[in-house]
């Protein structure tokens, strides 16, 4: 993590497994997210480069997002899927099998109600329905 006007390198944490594959920060800058290439997922907290939790998913992470007020991870994997984990606990709350031919990027509303994953076979737009108060 660098500072922006300075260059200024601010923290460095390990990453998950042998190659990384996708990173994300949330909106007010307390979490990072780091995925790699053989699946492992890591939420560290950025003031300090603490390591929260770590968890393993079945396939190559290619996109992370942070829901707009930080309480949710959406990690889009090569296999298709679309996850959607609870930052503080890093429990998953929702597995949607959501493209065929594996995923390739992804991008959310602000309020983390709608995906749209990209794929190499095309495109799907998400509704997610999922049990989170965001506190």
């Amino acid at each position: 993590l660098w500072e922006s006007a300075t260059g200024r390198r601010l923290l460095c944490v390990s990453l998950p497994g042998d190659a990384a594959g996708a990173a994300a920060i949330s909106a007010d800058g307390a979490l990072g997210a780091a995925g790699g290439g053989d699946g492992g997922l890591c939420l560290y907290e950025l003031r300090g480069g603490r390591l929260l939790w770590r968890r393993e998913t079945p396939a190559a992470i290619k996109a992370l997002r942070f829901s707009g007020d930080g309480g949710l991870l959406f990690v889009c994997a090569a296999d298709g899927t679309v996850r959607c984990h609870e930052s503080a606990t890093g429990k998953l709350l929702r597995e949607t099998a959501a493209l065929r031919g594996g995923a390739v990027g992804m991008d959310i509303t602000e309020d983390g109600l709608h995906i749209l994953a990209v794929g190499e076979r095309g495109a799907a737009l998400l509704r997610v329905d999922y049990d989170y108060s965001g506190q």
